[in-house]
């Protein structure tokens, strides 16, 4: 169960917006590459999203300790690009998708594709063993419903805030309009700092100690 901190949808049509917009997330079905979202409530006052678990925790976590790059850098960089493949999948099944969404209003239309916004490492999960990662985009749509609400660039409750270093210069300009190229360059950020342990371009992260380590471990820049 997935919950934005309670000042961030104080107001009662902020909390619709958020429910309706977050409500897309539930409508993208099932994949095997996307955390599942069963539906969106509220409770006590709070829209709850009720998703999948996945128990491997964040891509972000993986680099950090070291599971990514384990087994020399032949077999880390073949892990590291079969995530990036199942990142892809995932992406091309929203952006093609067609979503019925509730509109605050009530009323129900269909959109078609649903664009993340916010694809980030600690928005990648995993599951499975190091032989075969499994990786699963969460938080489908819930950028978007923060931005509806006139929330944008707040992250739920526990996300980290390192959006900006993966985000394209024109999805930082107009964030609202971000259309699916954007999750396709955050999508080989992504790659790029699992390669090099570093943000690409001129919004780095903030490095963390230890980081550069499994980085060469990988075999980046050779």
């Amino acid at each position: 169960m997935k919950t934005p901190r309670p000042e961030l949808v104080a107001s009662a049509g902020g909390r619709r917006r958020f429910e309706a917009e977050a409500g897309t997330w539930a409508g993208l079905g099932l994949h095997p590459h996307t955390v599942n979202c069963s539906y969106v409530r509220t409770v006590d006052g709070l829209p709850r999203v009720f998703a999948e678990w996945v128990d491997g925790g964040s891509l972000a976590e993986a680099v950090t300790d070291g599971r990514l790059y384990a087994g020399g850098p032949v077999i880390a960089l073949r892990r590291i690009l079969d995530i990036a493949v199942q990142i892809t999948w995932s992406l091309d099944h929203a952006h093609a998708a067609e979503v019925s969404v509730r509109l605050p209003d009530g009323t129900v239309t269909v959109r078609h594709g649903l664009v993340h916004r916010d694809i980030k490492p600690q928005n990648l999960l995993l599951t499975g063993d190091r032989e075969r990662m499994t990786l699963k985009i969460a938080d489908f749509g819930l950028a978007k419903a923060f931005d509806s609400a006139g929330l944008s660039g707040h992250t739920l409750t526990g996300a980290m805030g390192a959006s900006l270093a993966f985000m394209p210069r024109g999805q930082v300009i107009d964030f609202k309009y971000a259309r699916p190229e954007a999750d396709l360059w955050a999508m080989m950020a992504c790659l790029y700092w699992m390669l090099t342990c570093s943000a690409p371009r001129d919004l780095p992260a903030r490095r963390r100690p230890g980081r550069r380590r499994p980085a060469r471990a990988a075999g980046a820049g050779t």
